[in-house]
């Protein structure tokens, strides 16, 4: 009887200890973006969180916005990241929780040596988080990029999460990329970047802000960031893998990339490129045949890489990570590249 007794005391003691520990979600904040930006005139750095909307808000006494649909911010400034997330969450209501953390997002003024491996650090310090966070990098101030609205009257930051989905022309770059870039020699990335723009929507007839793709970013070896717009080094998406691309040559071939794969081989010195795409043609003003879009594809799309590669070169970086691939037996300037265009007309 005492053990049974025992037994009975022991089991409700862990219920009642369960039911302490568990939290109802909305006693929980959760974060989807982590936006970082480091402030040169006072050497600090300013940091934003971005909540998902769930049922109660969080409230916190560093700058929390109005409720939107999808999401609010808090924002807290402090002499090291740690600091400053530990400020929102010193002051929050409720448990503000890292676990569902889907990208960070840095301004182009955070990145010299110091403030990359102060993030890295805090990472690596901290197990509250989920590691396989996407990362891109803005020219914008970071408070446009997560209160602004878009057509859905939704704030900007979710267009991101969104419309990525149906057609982009970057790949993604996880934590644990990040990490082989800023830790391994001769390795080279290439980070999509962001910006607020007014270019593609209005609203009641007047210019409408949303996020658009805009470039590309490329962390040197110094850890100085290299930037490019995409109008400037257009070619550089032919070195990602997308969705789906629209395309013009000359006003007279309109066409679209679909499925586009990219992979490419070091050989004899060599490197070998194979790539893979559908191609769903538009518009064919000249009445081309296959063979005869097939070759005018191919060489547009072999165009825009050695055009990229080329304008790389010139800053130098090694995009095609050669010198990383051959543990620097070979000279990336000089290595010859070989193409394997396979077309697959829809």
């Amino acid at each position: 009887m005492r053990k049974i007794l025992l037994i009975l005391i022991i089991y409700f003691l862990i219920i009642c200890t369960s039911c302490k520990d568990n939290k109802e979600i909305h006693e929980i904040s959760f974060v989807s973006s982590i936006g970082i930006d480091y402030k040169i005139d006072t050497n600090e750095y300013e940091v934003i969180l971005y909540f998902i909307n769930t049922i109660n808000n969080v409230s916190v006494d560093y700058g929390l916005s109005e409720p939107e649909l999808l999401g609010y911010t808090a924002t807290s400034t402090s002499n090291s990241i740690t600091n400053a997330i530990s400020k929102i969450q010193n002051n929050s209501e409720t448990i503000i929780s890292l676990k569902h953390l889907e990208t960070v997002i840095f301004t182009e003024t955070f990145f010299n040596k110091k403030n990359v491996l102060e993030f890295y650090n805090y990472c690596k310090n901290s197990h509250s988080f989920f590691h396989a966070f996407e990362i891109f990098i803005t020219d914008s101030k970071l408070s446009d990029i997560y209160l602004i609205e878009n057509m859905t009257d939704s704030p900007s930051y979710y267009t991101l999460l969104t419309g990525k989905k149906t057609g982009y022309e970057y790949d993604k770059i996880l934590f644990y990329n990040f990490i082989n870039d800023i830790l391994t020699p001769n390795y080279y990335l290439i980070y999509p970047k962001i910006t607020v723009t007014e270019e593609f929507y209005k609203k009641n007839d007047k210019p409408f802000k949303t996020l658009s793709h805009s470039g590309y970013s490329i962390l040197k070896e110094d850890y100085s960031l290299s930037t490019y717009n995409l109008n400037t080094i257009n070619g550089i998406k032919f070195l990602n893998n997308f969705n789906h691309f629209n395309i013009k040559i000359n006003d007279s071939l309109h066409f679209y990339l679909k499925n586009y794969k990219i992979s490419k081989n070091i050989k004899k010195g060599e490197i070998y490129f194979k790539i893979n795409c559908e191609v769903q043609i538009i518009e064919n003003i000249n009445n081309l045949n296959n063979n005869e879009l097939t070759k005018e594809i191919k060489l547009f799309i072999i165009n825009e890489i050695n055009n990229c590669i080329n304008i790389l070169h010139e800053d130098n970086i090694d995009i095609l990570n050669i010198n990383f691939l051959s543990n620097n037996k070979l000279d990336y300037q000089n290595t010859l590249i070989n193409y394997q265009i396979n077309l697959y007309f829809k």
